[in-house]
Order: C-alpha cells, then structure tokens, then sequence
C-alpha cells in the first residue's frame, strides 16, 4: 500500500506554493522543544521562477497557520500568516472582505546566511480556504505532538 502524500499547496493559474513535511528532525532528542522540528520541503513556480529547497518548520507553525485560516475563513477580511521561526517561509493570506484573497510569499532557502529571498503574489477565493485548512489537518494527523 503506498502511503499519502502529505502536504499542504496553495495554487493559482499556472503558479503555486506547495510545503511537503518529511519527518521529524530531532524525533529522539531530549529536549521537547528540539523533538517539534519538521524537515519539509518547499517547491514553488512562480511565473518564469521555479525550484524547491529545504526547510525546518515547527508544528506549531502549521497548526497556528490553520487556527488563522479558519477564522479568516469566517471573516473575510482577516489575514492568516505563515511564518516560521528560522524565516524560510512567510505566506501572507489577507481577505478583501468579499472573498478574494491576496497571498503575498516571501520564500528563502538560506535564512540568515548569504540569504536569497523569492517574493511574489498569488490570488484564490475563499473557496479554496476549506481544502487547505483539510490539508493543514493531514499534516496535524501525521506529525502528531
């Protein structure tokens, strides 16, 4: 039986966001703080821009992002933000108030250090919002903590 892919990808037109959890970083450490870390990969096309790195994320960072999107959801004029710690990924969700969303992505596959950073926007209405929060809920199921 081949297993899910588990993920979560935010798409528009040809371009898209898409940030795949791998596994845990530090599964085996001492420290509770350590085990939380998710080695993900982060694959983007955005116009003539395309390519994929490496990232850790915590699992906070996905679970807080769904806690934004479902109340964004029901208040379509809030934002939702993807951030992490390390500034890999910010993924800006921010409603007009009528169900468009405008999503700013600031990208980054070395944070920090010799930083090269990506920017750029995509566009989706709120019904795209349920299934990403569903994806969201799949990464919450198969990370659990």
């Amino acid at each position: 039986m081949e297993l899910e892919e588990v993920f979560f990808e935010i798409k528009a037109g040809g371009d898209f966001i898409k940030v795949v959890p791998q596994e845990f970083s530090y599964k085996n450490s001492d420290h509770s703080w350590d085990r939380n870390w998710i080695t993900t990969e982060v694959i983007i096309k955005a116009g003539g821009f395309s390519g994929h790195y490496g990232a850790q994320f915590m699992i906070v960072d996905f679970k807080e992002f769904k806690k934004q999107l479902e109340y964004s959801y029901d208040h379509l004029d809030k934002s939702a933000i993807f951030e992490d710690l390390e500034r890999y990924l910010k993924i800006n969700i921010k409603g007009d108030g009528l169900g468009h969303f405008e999503i700013f992505c600031e990208v980054s596959d070395n944070p920090g250090y010799l930083e090269r950073q990506l920017a750029f926007y995509l566009s989706i209405d709120q019904t795209y919002i349920p299934q990403l929060i569903r994806q969201l809920d799949g990464i919450a199921r198969e990370f659990p903590r």
